[in-house]
């Protein structure tokens, strides 16, 4: 009977332990979810999460992107979220976006548009073109894929803004997001302030 007794004590001491943890662990989800405020809609989500204000969308820019940052004509919102401290050095967003055309042509139009708004371009990357092939063996038999990939990119600066572009295309189908005969734009842009520059 002592070892009896015994068990319930450990046992009642595990449970013990397992509510008390449980208990630290809804009061720490409360005060995390106190300090978040989370907006949902059908089309994206904004919000803030330990004094982090943030926003992200489906099909269109996110609430507050920047009138000053060109987007490409023509082109097609994929996605966009940005994210903020309250603080205009924390500031960041992401835009992601498909135009019908080729990445040459599209690469020097967005330049072009950067450069009408007062923005200087570098670190030009010229369209590249890649042919990688991939094979597979299949009892005897080998099947080859080939994907041409073009990729060209550069970065944009004002005094307000240093954006990093990318632009991107594949012979084939990329997702549900391109249509044949599109590429994608991917742009991050951070206040210029925030960027550090070295020399050598």
């Amino acid at each position: 009977m002592g070892s009896t007794s015994e068990r319930g004590g450990i046992g009642a001491g595990r449970r013990g332990r397992s509510l008390a943890t449980a208990a630290v662990g809804v009061a720490l989800a409360g005060l995390v979810l106190g300090a978040c405020s989370i907006h949902v809609t059908k089309n994206g989500l904004s919000g803030n999460v330990l004094g982090h204000k943030f926003s992200a969308a489906a099909h269109q820019l996110p609430a507050g992107f920047p009138s000053d940052i060109p987007t490409p004509t023509g082109a097609t919102v994929i996605g966009g979220a940005g994210t903020s401290n309250g603080n205009s050095n924390d500031t960041g967003w992401d835009a992601a976006f498909a135009v019908t055309g080729t990445v040459a042509a599209g690469a020097a139009s967005y330049q072009q548009q950067f450069t009408n708004a007062g923005y200087t371009i570098s670190n030009v990357q010229s369209p590249t073109s890649t042919t990688p092939t991939s094979g597979a063996s299949s009892s005897g038999g080998s099947t080859s894929t080939t994907v041409t990939l073009t990729g060209a990119g550069f970065t944009a600066t004002n005094a307000t803004w240093t954006v990093n572009v990318l632009l991107g295309s594949s012979s084939s189908a990329v997702g549900s997001e391109l249509k044949p005969g599109q590429y994608g734009i991917n742009i991050v842009a951070v206040p210029t302030s925030s960027t550090t520059t070295t020399t050598g």
